[in-house]
């Protein structure tokens, strides 16, 4: 039984998927370049963890959410 959404809905999902994307590849440029400034740090069990590496790893999940938003899109033509 396979569900298949309007063709709103599925535009709806690309759109917030390249929009939530874009938010954290921005977010995530943007705690890169706050840590020399704000110089933030979580102690958790030991590891500390700085805002810079948040920042990385924002980039990718945004990359790698943009990248599926454009798989999506080209497979929907």
């Amino acid at each position: 039984m396979s569900r298949s959404g309007s063709a709103f809905e599925t535009e709806a999902v690309l759109w917030l998927t390249l929009f939530m994307g874009l938010a954290l590849i921005g977010g995530g440029i943007w705690l890169i370049y706050l840590d020399p400034t704000g110089g933030t740090a979580i102690n958790l069990f030991g590891n500390s963890i700085r805002s810079h590496s948040v920042g990385m790893v924002g980039i990718f999940c945004g990359a790698v959410l943009v990248g599926f938003a454009f798989v999506r899109s080209r497979r929907s033509n």
